[in-house]
């Protein structure tokens, strides 16, 4: 059976035609399963850049510690100082909620 090469329309998004056009390796195959049909590529789509972050706080919340950052810093109280509830906020860290006993 020789192979042939004809134009087949398909829908992708547009960040998936994107990815086709840019890394397709190989051919092209079509696949049918379950009444649906299936465009199948290898694509070689290049590792991101990991992003390390450069600066950074962990806080545990606890019963004893109220706070305890990854700094080694413990705040005990109702009173957490200024400088270490900016940095939790700007953080995005969302508070707990209690679970009902």
């Amino acid at each position: 059976m020789a192979a042939q090469s004809e134009s087949l329309k398909f829908a992708c998004s547009p960040d998936q035609a994107k990815t086709l056009t840019a890394h397709r390796k190989g051919e092209l195959d079509l696949g049918h399963r379950d009444a649906t049909w299936f465009l199948l590529a290898t694509c070689d789509v290049p590792e991101p850049d990991v992003h390390e972050p450069a600066d950074w706080v962990g806080v545990d919340r606890g019963i004893v510690n109220l706070a305890s950052t990854s700094d080694g810093d413990n705040h005990q109280g109702r009173v957490v100082p200024a400088a270490l509830l900016e940095r939790v906020v700007r953080s995005g860290v969302r508070a707990g909620r209690a679970s009902p006993r």
